[in-house]
């Protein structure tokens, strides 16, 4: 593969904010069989880890009483095109398969953290709860108190009435 696939994709991803799994596929798909670098494929999963944390964002953002469904169709593609891409490379390179999870989760919980800034911008007191929760959530998480922690956190990272917390 040429560098004409990252082109593609970087030009694509300039266009729209969410990338659709589909113009992804099919850009693929254009692409043929040609020979993909590990690097490349590298680049290819960080895009579609990218685009699978938009999306995840998207649906876990949406309100729990009218769901945005088209976020919830793309984050089930962009979820099965991470893990294919995933397999792969460590298919490739076994050793790495802990850091691209790590990077597949920091992606997720980066466009997270964007769509809370973004819903707190101009709500003072929300963000003041939000970080005091978040910081109660790690001394919970280090005493060994995990659930207590996790629910913490999500009432810090999500609006109440969403998908991820209703």
């Amino acid at each position: 593969m040429d560098n004409g696939l990252l082109a593609r994709l970087e030009l694509l991803a300039k266009q729209s904010k969410g990338v659709s799994c589909q113009d992804f596929e099919r850009l693929i798909k254009e692409d043929g069989n040609s020979s993909i670098s590990v690097s490349e494929l590298h680049k290819v999963f960080d895009f579609a880890c990218d685009h699978f944390g938009f999306w995840e964002a998207e649906w876990s953002f949406s309100f729990a009483d009218s769901p945005d469904n088209v976020a919830k169709m793309e984050r089930e593609g962009w979820e099965i095109l991470c893990h294919a891409l995933f397999d792969s490379l460590v298919e490739k390179i076994p050793d790495a398969r802990e850091t691209l999870e790590g990077l597949r989760g920091r992606s997720l919980l980066l466009h997270a953290m964007r769509r809370r800034l973004e819903y707190n911008e101009g709500k003072t007191f929300k963000k003041l709860t939000g970080v005091l929760l978040s910081k109660m959530s790690f001394v919970f998480n280090r005493l060994g108190f995990r659930r207590i922690a996790e629910s913490l956190y999500a009432r810090a990272l999500y609006p109440k009435g969403t998908i991820a917390r209703p």
